[in-house]
């Protein structure tokens, strides 16, 4: 029998896991990859102004991003070229500073 220490730990491997495979091969996330990380996964107006034809691509990538922050610090080993891949292909389309919707993407995870 597992322990509930060990259960936890499994899930937290899963779902990292689970989000580390829905990276698309250019760096990118779909907002479908993320649905069971994110209450809602409404793209904010800001971002589809700015960004209209990948808005929801761009928000995608900047909420993978931030999940792997702020949820899985303690295994950063494990995806951290993943986000560099990520942030780059952010920073390509404008989006330099991830961090400036941390607060909100925290707001919207699941726990």
């Amino acid at each position: 029998m597992v322990d509930d220490g060990s259960q936890k730990t499994l899930k937290i491997e899963t779902e990292l896991m689970r989000l580390m495979k829905a990276q698309h091969k250019e760096g990118n996330w779909f907002i479908a990859d993320l649905r069971c990380f994110l209450h809602t996964s409404q793209c904010p107006e800001r971002i589809r102004a700015e960004h209209e034809v990948e808005a929801e691509n761009i928000w995608a990538t900047v909420c993978a991003v931030l999940i792997l922050r702020l949820k899985y610090a303690s295994e950063e080993g494990e995806w951290k070229l993943l986000a560099y891949k990520a942030t780059s292909w952010l920073k390509a389309r404008g989006v330099a500073n991830v961090a400036e919707y941390s607060d909100l993407v925290s707001s919207l995870l699941i726990t």
